[in-house]
């Protein structure tokens, strides 16, 4: 798989009037990836994302929905209490 830089500096070349060929050479990548490079069949890939988040749930507690445990309204209840 390509880094999404490689893909960029593949368009950027490609931008600037460079053969496919010649891009190829300069980017150490095949002629044929290029070529979809070029056609768009080959695109950015989406970031990762660092964490997954939990679907929401009802707090046990109170009722509220929530992502986070403990309940983050919960915890503030006891904190004035």
């Amino acid at each position: 798989m390509l880094s999404n830089t490689k893909i960029q500096h593949v368009q950027s070349l490609l931008a600037n009037g460079h053969s496919h060929r010649e891009t190829a050479a300069r980017s150490g990548v095949s002629h044929t990836t290029v070529l979809r490079i070029a056609k768009g069949e080959r695109q950015l890939q989406p970031a990762k994302v660092a964490f997954q988040m939990t679907p929401p749930y009802r707090c046990p507690s109170c009722g509220g929905l929530v992502t986070l445990s403990p309940c983050p309204a919960c915890q503030a209840r006891k904190y004035t209490q």
